[in-house]
């Protein structure tokens, strides 16, 4: 049920960014370019890319590296990623001797070994003072996230799943140790279902539930696009689904698997655990196109009728610019509603949204006219004056956010 416990595998990573972006928030961090160290002295990695009269160069990589997957580290840790027992400073020298595979910022490649590096840094200077206790301070106690964490109790392990490979053999028990911020976690999906919950509110208000939301739309900004349209970010691994961004985090591990995914913009999300070998991606391309097509249509059969004057024939009409027919409004009645007023000014067709006799706003419903267009001519929200003769009707309008000192003149019958 809801309260089962799942490991997590890289969901994981999703505390470490919230984290680095909670920090910069609060001027831990100074910058999301900083090299690792500027916090953690001697941190670089081999450069073979820099390399002069032979020699590799050495290169720090920076925060927003790591979290993007740029910073162009192997995929893991140089040590053994079971158990892997080592502290930072244990850890460095091994670290100094890890060669990039790409130059910094050239291309994506996920690295578990760039999202332990950057979890263990945070939590080093974080005030908690270490990576597991960061996470609990900055994310599991403000949200109450009682069942999720990285010690594996007794209690943790028996309310646990059983997690299966894809033979369906039992999975053994192992943890991570210097790579836990890449994937040791364990929750629930109550507990998670939380964390999507916190995601949306923070993006659309100033909840403050974890950051706030202008932090919050930094963290959840696309960095990088792949030509097969996969958009990476902080460490969301994104893709477009009925023509909207659906952030994506997955994570497959030691017999389970796990998928955290939302679209803000719509102010939903799911949250999917496995306890098997399951491929977590193809089911959020099979879910998604069923939820938005769903909530789309659901959400349009619920909005209110457009707005219109009362007597819409007074403004119907051709109207001039200079001498020449430049716009016209029309009466619509169709699918969007009845009598409503429609506006054609430069080629395109937008609605009228009546808050007074004059002054009307422009409004487009979803699908009228493609995004590109629509927002690059930046015309939905612009308001429309209508100057009235003495007995009602249009005498002229201008839309002066739109095309600045116009007039448009209605013709005369």
């Amino acid at each position: 049920d809801e309260n089962t416990i799942f490991r997590i595998g890289s969901v994981t990573k999703l505390f470490s960014s919230i984290s680095l972006y909670q920090m910069i928030e609060s001027g831990v961090v100074a910058s999301l370019d900083d090299p690792i160290s500027k916090y953690w002295p001697n941190m670089t990695f081999l450069d073979p890319f820099t390399a002069q009269d032979g020699n590799d160069g050495h290169t720090s990589p920076t925060f927003i590296q790591l979290a993007t997957h740029l910073s162009g580290a192997p995929r893991e840790a140089p040590c053994i990623i079971v158990n892997c027992n080592l502290t930072n400073e244990e850890m460095l020298p091994l670290l100094q001797q890890t060669m990039l595979i790409y130059p910094p910022f050239t291309q994506p490649s996920y690295s578990n070994l760039g999202y332990s590096l950057l979890g263990n840094t945070l939590g080093a200077i974080s005030s908690s003072g270490y990576y597991q206790q960061m996470v609990q301070d900055q994310i599991l106690t403000p949200l109450a996230m009682k069942s999720t964490g990285f010690t594996y109790s007794s209690d943790v392990v028996s309310r646990m799943a059983v997690g299966y490979d894809a033979n369906g053999n039992p999975q053994p028990l192992y943890l991570e140790g210097w790579g836990a911020p890449a994937g040791q976690a364990y929750s629930t999906i109550s507990d998670l279902s939380v964390l999507v919950s916190a995601h949306l509110s923070d993006y659309w208000s100033s909840t403050n539930r974890l950051m706030s939301a202008s932090q919050t739309r930094q963290y959840m900004m696309p960095r990088w696009i792949d030509p097969d349209y996969t958009v990476f970010g902080s460490p969301w691994e994104s893709a477009m689904q009925n023509n909207y961004l659906v952030r994506r985090k997955g994570g497959n591990f030691a017999g389970f698997s796990g998928m955290l995914s939302l679209v803000p913009e719509l102010k939903i999300g799911f949250v999917a655990l496995f306890s098997n070998s399951f491929d977590e991606f193809a089911f959020a391309d099979a879910a998604w196109p069923i939820l938005i097509d769903a909530f789309v249509q659901t959400y349009i059969s619920m909005q209110p009728p457009i707005p219109s004057p009362q007597n819409t024939s007074l403004y119907a009409g051709v109207y001039t610019l200079n001498g020449n027919a430049a716009s016209s409004i029309s009466i619509y009645n169709g699918q969007y509603g009845k009598n409503i007023l429609l506006i054609n000014i430069l080629g395109m067709n937008v609605f009228l949204s009546y808050i007074t006799p004059t002054r009307m706003a422009v409004y487009i419903p979803p699908g009228l006219e493609a995004c590109m267009l629509r927002d690059t001519l930046a015309i939905v929200g612009q308001y429309v004056f209508f100057n009235l003769n003495e007995d009602g009707s249009v005498q002229s309008f201008t839309v002066p956010g739109f095309v600045p000192g116009a007039q448009f003149i209605k013709k005369v019958s």
